[in-house]
């Protein structure tokens, strides 16, 4: 998204990418889209989404028990890591056949993905369908659709709060931050950046948010399902978070040979280096790039950074110029279970390596964050 035109002005005249490139897009994502409700059809057992895993946990909770222990649909499924909150947004959907459910759902998505591209086309004056179209080309999208997890909401709540930032209404920005943070602690970080700037406002804000998205979850579903939340996410083990879709750092040293410890102990250390970049972007500048190393700082840092939660980078990404901030747009857009065939990931090197695109694309977003390529030239004038 990184060439997008942002400028305010008015075309008196169509462009090649507006006669050529456009067109284009729009016929890739509207394949891309045809191609995401065909997966319904797969058998579930071949596919094991995510949306599974949501939808089983809700039934058994209807059924008088908690959220979290539904028995497994399939043989080494991974445990439930929504927020109850998160979990009570399929609620209204129980009534319908789990395949029903699950295309409803992916509509839904879809609906709030385009959502999020008309706020973002609306600020930068550039045509909605070609942020869309972008941004439904990611593989990184596709996961989040085939798989129904929650990224499209978590997306619309933290565009709303970059453009509400934009627009001056911290207070706002806040509430919706703090309401994404609820349901996905990895979004702690935002939390830093609002103190660090100053921005009281918004941390308050943040704080109502916060309180109001757990209070929901604890009212409708008891405190002792936030209890069992909170010891689900603490009981990661390996196996849950080495998968190539998690561009998290602790996936990536999880799919090294070294020990759990070891892995535990290299993954503190590189938080740290996340940690003062984050603070370095921070203090430098106020800026859509601050924006946009906050989150992919968080995806990095988070033992839960899937790459289907990148879309939550679209608002400051549209309007940063910036070649590594399309490199990894690109890695996070590549389909990798076509480029890379199971035995190669077999490889332990080629699975840090091929295997991790992800990382690698996450990575590539957040130091073209912490560095943008502006501040490069700004710095270099300066010197001459």
């Amino acid at each position: 998204m990184t060439g997008i035109d942002t400028s305010s002005r008015v075309r008196t005249r169509p462009t090649f990418v507006d006669v050529y490139l456009d067109p284009i897009l729009y016929v890739l994502a509207a394949f891309t889209l045809v191609m995401a409700f065909r997966n319904i059809a797969t058998p579930l057992t071949d596919q094991h989404p995510d949306f599974v895993i949501f939808w089983d946990n809700l039934q058994w909770y209807a059924g008088g028990h908690d959220l979290y222990t539904a028995p497994p649909h399939w043989e080494e499924q991974g445990p439930n890591l929504a927020a109850p909150a998160l979990l009570f947004l399929l609620a209204p959907l129980l009534p319908l056949p789990l395949e029903l459910a699950r295309a409803v759902w992916m509509a839904i998505s879809i609906g709030l993905f385009a959502l999020c591209s008309w706020w973002v086309a609306r600020t930068f004056n550039v045509p909605t369908g070609r942020v869309f179209s972008l941004l439904v080309l990611s593989r990184a999208t596709h996961l989040a659709l085939i798989g129904g997890t929650f990224a499209a909401p978590l997306a619309a709540w933290m565009t709303r709060a970059w453009l509400d930032h934009r627009q001056g209404r911290d207070a706002t920005a806040g509430v919706w931050i703090g309401i994404a943070i609820a349901c996905k602690l990895l979004l702690l970080p935002c939390v830093g950046y609002a103190v660090l700037r100053r921005r009281w406002r918004m941390v308050s804000g943040i704080v109502c948010g916060m309180a109001a998205t757990v209070a929901v979850g604890v009212a409708v579903g008891g405190i002792e399902n936030t209890a069992l939340w909170i010891r689900t996410l603490r009981g990661l083990e390996r196996g849950t978070i080495d998968y190539p879709i998690n561009a998290s750092l602790m996936a990536w040293l999880a799919r090294t040979p070294a020990e759990w410890t070891t892995v535990q102990a290299w993954w503190l250390c590189g938080s740290l280096l996340i940690g003062m970049g984050l603070l370095w972007r921070w203090l430098h500048r106020d800026d859509d790039a601050a924006w946009s190393a906050t989150i992919s700082g968080s995806l990095l840092a988070s033992p839960l950074g899937w790459v289907y939660y990148t879309p939550l980078l679209v608002g400051p990404f549209v309007g940063a110029r910036s070649a590594l901030l399309w490199a990894g747009y690109a890695l996070c857009a590549l389909p990798l279970e076509l480029v890379v065939p199971r035995a190669v990931v077999a490889s332990t090197l080629l699975k840090l390596t091929v295997g991790s695109a992800y990382f690698f694309g996450v990575l590539l977003l957040f130091v073209g964050s912490v560095i943008p390529k502006h501040d490069a030239i700004r710095h270099g004038e300066a010197r001459r």
